[in-house]
Parts: C-alpha cells; sequence; structure tokens
C-alpha cells in the first residue's frame, strides 16, 4: 500500500484517503481554478476610405469695383430731379427729390422761376457728389456703401 503525507500536519495517511485521519482536513485533489480569459473583441467591417479633402478652397475671380459715373448722376438729375440720387442708389432721397421737385415747380409757376431753378441746380450737384462720394467709399470698403 502507498502512503503519502497530509499536508496540513504531515502525518502519514494512505495514498487513496479523502480526509486525514489525524487533522480530519479533507485531501481531495484541489479544483482547478479557473483562468480568466478576456471577452472576445469584437470584428468591425472594414471602413472605406475617406475622399480626400481639398488643398485649398476653390478661389473665384474677385468682381471689379463698379463704380457710379458722376456725370450720369449729373445727366440724369438735369433731366429729372431725384434720377440721379436713385442711380447712385439713395432712392429714398431720390424719391423725396422728386416729389419736392414737383411741389416746388408748381408754387414757381405762380410765383418766380428762380426758387425752382435754384433747386433743380442743387439736385444736379447733390447727385453728382453723392456719386463720387458712392465710389471713394466703395474703394475704401471694398462693397457698396449702401
Amino acid at each position: 500500500m502507498s502512503t503519502k503525507k497530509c499536508p496540513y500536519c504531515n502525518a502519514i495517511i494512505p495514498a487513496d484517503a479523502v480526509f486525514c485521519p489525524n487533522c480530519g482536513a479533507q485531501l481531495t485533489a484541489p479544483q482547478p481554478q479557473p483562468t480568466y480569459q478576456p471577452p472576445p473583441q469584437p470584428t468591425y467591417a472594414p471602413q472605406p476610405p475617406a475622399p480626400p479633402a481639398p488643398a485649398m478652397p476653390p478661389v473665384y475671380p474677385q468682381q471689379p469695383i463698379k463704380e457710379k459715373s458722376s456725370a450720369i448722376a449729373a445727366i440724369l438729375s438735369f433731366l429729372i430731379p431725384g434720377v440721379g440720387q436713385i442711380y447712385v442708389g439713395k432712392a429714398k432721397r431720390g424719391i423725396l427729390i422728386l416729389i419736392l421737385g414737383i411741389v416746388i415747380a408748381m408754387f414757381s409757376m405762380f410765383l418766380f422761376f428762380i426758387p425752382y431753378l435754384i433747386y433743380w441746380l442743387w439736385n444736379i450737384y447733390d447727385a453728382y457728389s453723392l456719386a463720387n462720394k458712392y465710389n471713394e467709399e466703395y474703394k475704401r470698403l471694398g462693397q457698396p456703401p449702401w
């Protein structure tokens, strides 16, 4: 008969013993400890390659500066008071000058022609100077000023 030692009390016991007769410890073979296995990693489908990004944004040609002609503004106001101001972009001002010109013309027919002539000449000068001011501001800002 073969023998072995008890791992707890070092007593000599039969090889087929399940319990130590000296200390009473259980002598069954130790259960294997489960080893940790990481969970399987999910597999992903490969992503399609991203389209290449453009190196630089597109460059568009710069629009030429659209200046207003002071001569055209003056001629339009010479023909019809207020139209030169509308041409330059001051529509409210042009309409007001047009209406005011009609009112002054009606009263000038009864009184004298001089007030309407002064108003008419001022209108031409105003359209001319507005066009010049528009062009200066457009060059300075790079966009229409009004």
